[in-house]
C-alpha cells in the first residue's frame, strides 16, 4: 500500500473518508473498504462515502466496449444494496475523478482517499497521475491498496517472487461492520458537490449507456441520517 501525507483540511466542516471504486465492485475482501471503516476511536470516527466515476476520457477510449458498461451497471446496482447495509452512500458521477474530488473536498474536506492501486490502460495511468497531482496540492492522504501481485517500481525482479507469495498467502479482507448513516447536513453538502448520475439515467448520463443502468440508484435512504 502507498500513501502520500495529509495536511490541513479545506476548510472546517467536518470531514470524511472517501472510497474510490474502480474495478472492484464489490465489499468482500476490498481492502480500501475495509481500511476506510477501520476506526477504533468511536470520537473521532469519520463519515464514508463511496465513489464511482464513469469517467469521460476512459468512456471515449478504444478498449471501452457496450458490454463492459452492461456489466458495470449491474455489478453498481448490486454494490449499492451492499454498501446501504453498511449505511455507505454510494455517490456514482459522470466526470472525471480528479476533479470531482476537487468539487467535493471544497464542500466536505476529505481527510483520506481510499482506493485500489490500478495497472491497466494509459488512459487510466494518466487519470491515476492527475489524481496524485491532486493529492499533492491538497494534501490529502491517497491510500492505494494493492489488488494483484504486480509490484509498481520495481527496477528488476530480484525478490519478486518472495512478494508475489506474501501478497498471495493474506487473508482475505473482512467485511467491515456498518458504520452509523452520513449525517443529513453532510450529505446535502456532499449533494451540492457533485452532479449524481442515478438510474434510470437522466440527461446527465454518459451517452450511450441508454437503459443499461435502469437498476442503478445512489441508495441513501439507508445510509443517510436525518
Amino acid at each position: 500500500m502507498s500513501e502520500r501525507p495529509a495536511a490541513a483540511p479545506a476548510s472546517t466542516a467536518p470531514p470524511i473518508r472517501v472510497v474510490w471504486f474502480k474495478r472492484d465492485l464489490r465489499v468482500a475482501d476490498h481492502p480500501p473498504l475495509t481500511a476506510a471503516l477501520s476506526q477504533p476511536d468511536a470520537a473521532s470516527r469519520r463519515p464514508v462515502i463511496a465513489l464511482y466515476a464513469f469517467e469521460p476520457s476512459l468512456l471515449a477510449a478504444p478498449e471501452t466496449d457496450r458490454g463492459h458498461l452492461a456489466f458495470i451497471c449491474a455489478s453498481l446496482a448490486e454494490l449499492q444494496v451492499e454498501l446501504s447495509h453498511l449505511g455507505i452512500p454510494l455517490v456514482i458521477v459522470h466526470a472525471e475523478v480528479a476533479d470531482v474530488l476537487d468539487r467535493l473536498h471544497a464542500r466536505v474536506p476529505i481527510e483520506e482517499l481510499h482506493s485500489h492501486e490500478e495497472t491497466g490502460l494509459e488512459v487510466t495511468w494518466a487519470r491515476d497521475r492527475a489524481v496524485a497531482a491532486w493529492s499533492a496540492r491538497t494534501g490529502v492522504t491517497w491510500r492505494e491498496h494493492r489488488a494483484f501481485g504486480v509490484v509498481r517500481g520495481l527496477r528488476n525482479r530480484d525478490g519478486w517472487g518472495s512478494r508475489w507469495n506474501q501478497f498471495m498467502a493474506e487473508p482475505p479482507a473482512p467485511v467491515p461492520a456498518p458504520q452509523p448513516p452520513v449525517p443529513g447536513p453532510m450529505w446535502q453538502a456532499v449533494a451540492q458537490a457533485v452532479d449524481f448520475v442515478a438510474g434510470p439515467w437522466g440527461t446527465g448520463a454518459p451517452a450511450g449507456l441508454g437503459a443499461l443502468g435502469a437498476g442503478v440508484a445512489l441508495g441513501v435512504t439507508e445510509a443517510v441520517g436525518a
